[in-house]
């Protein structure tokens, strides 16, 4: 299992007031080589949701691919 540290690399359009802000980010622990894939897609939702709130988790899901997101392997 490997330390990633995943950041919001644009904003996003803002749905019910809440949006993606860029350098918003998380480090997880994630089991998969690539956390933003079909697999690692819940656990990072998750983390984003406790640190910034379950909404935003709600929007990020609209907008998950690699072209909002920038994944160092730490």
């Amino acid at each position: 299992m490997a330390l990633y540290r995943i950041t919001v690399k644009q904003d996003s359009g803002s749905h019910n007031g809440v949006k993606m802000q860029k350098g918003m980010s998380v480090e997880l622990n994630c089991p998969y080589v690539d956390p933003i894939n079909n697999n690692g897609k819940k656990l990072v939702l998750e983390a984003f949701a406790r640190k910034y709130g379950s909404d935003l988790a709600s929007v990020m899901e609209k907008y998950f691919h690699h072209g909002y997101f920038d994944v160092k392997k730490l």
